[in-house]
């Protein structure tokens, strides 16, 4: 048996509309970009229910950019350069780990005295965000009298102590300072895209090519 199909000039231009290469792109370039947002949405969501510590730059910073390889669309997630806004330098860092070498002395915040001595250093969501510098320029302001530096042990060379207010209680430590630090990673990216990349990708290009179908 034999089908014949009877295309108009008007029907030939649509198709080949449908299936030319600029097309294609646009609708992968979309799928890509809604792609990106979902990503991202999802890096950052990752990100704060994996530490405490103060995220909220970093989350903010997370996007996705469709970009050219050539003629190719390419997608990319991560703390991306906005606007007067560069990347921020410590998001692989907290993604998957390493060691901060600071060209000064770095102060690691001793939790639990500042949130017991301290006047409004920690926050209820148990995240520190007040320096060591602040809290020696204004000591009063943040529960201490004073706050001076001594030589710790050896693990710890130098200890940044403070003396609560009332004079009931001896100086405490308050912060650790050290030349380098050492992070594990949160993984919020890598296993972000290690799990959601491809499905995430695949549903929106689905989506896209389907809408020529209904």
């Amino acid at each position: 048996m034999k089908i014949k199909f009877a295309l108009t000039d008007e029907k030939v231009e649509a198709l080949l509309d449908k299936f030319s290469p600029l097309r294609i792109n646009r609708k992968i370039e979309q799928a890509l970009e809604q792609a990106g947002v979902d990503l991202s949405g999802e890096a950052a969501d990752r990100l704060k229910s994996k530490t405490k510590a103060a995220t909220g730059r970093l989350a903010g910073s997370l996007k996705g950019k469709v970009s050219k390889d050539g003629k190719r669309p390419v997608l990319k997630v991560g703390s991306l350069a906005a606007p007067g806004k560069p990347p921020l330098p410590y998001a692989k860092l907290r993604d998957v780990g390493g060691t901060i070498n600071g060209k000064e002395w770095l102060a690691i915040p001793i939790k639990d005295n500042l949130k017991e001595y301290g006047r409004n250093v920690v926050t209820r969501a148990g995240i520190v965000g007040i320096s060591a510098g602040d809290i020696n320029d204004s000591p009063k302001q943040y529960g201490f009298d004073s706050t001076f530096i001594v030589k710790g042990k050896s693990k710890s060379p130098l200890v940044v102590m403070g003396v609560p207010l009332g004079g009931n209680q001896d100086a405490v430590a308050i912060f650790a300072l050290r030349r380098s630090v050492t992070q594990k990673g949160y993984g919020y990216l890598t296993e972000t895209m290690k799990k959601e990349a491809i499905p995430t990708v695949s549903e929106y290009l689905g989506m896209a090519f389907d809408e020529d179908d209904q």
